[in-house]
């Protein structure tokens, strides 16, 4: 089954990896759509959606070593 989920992974890195290329050069060409400035403020957009995830992830508590 692990290797089920790596096949999924790198699948999946590697479409959105090819289709964020592809649309990054498109919104870095246009300048109707705010050419690179507009890029990166969408790269901000997206990055902030990425860490809210981050909000719910729960750790274990460390055990001491001593």
């Amino acid at each position: 089954m692990q290797s089920v989920y790596f096949a999924t992974a790198a699948a999946v890195a590697g479409a959105t990896g090819a289709i964020g290329t592809t649309i990054g050069g498109f919104l870095a060409e246009n300048t109707f759509l705010g050419g690179l400035p507009g890029l990166f403020m969408v790269s901000v957009g997206f990055r902030l959606v990425a860490l809210v995830p981050l909000l719910f992830v729960q750790e274990a508590r460390r055990q001491s070593l001593t």
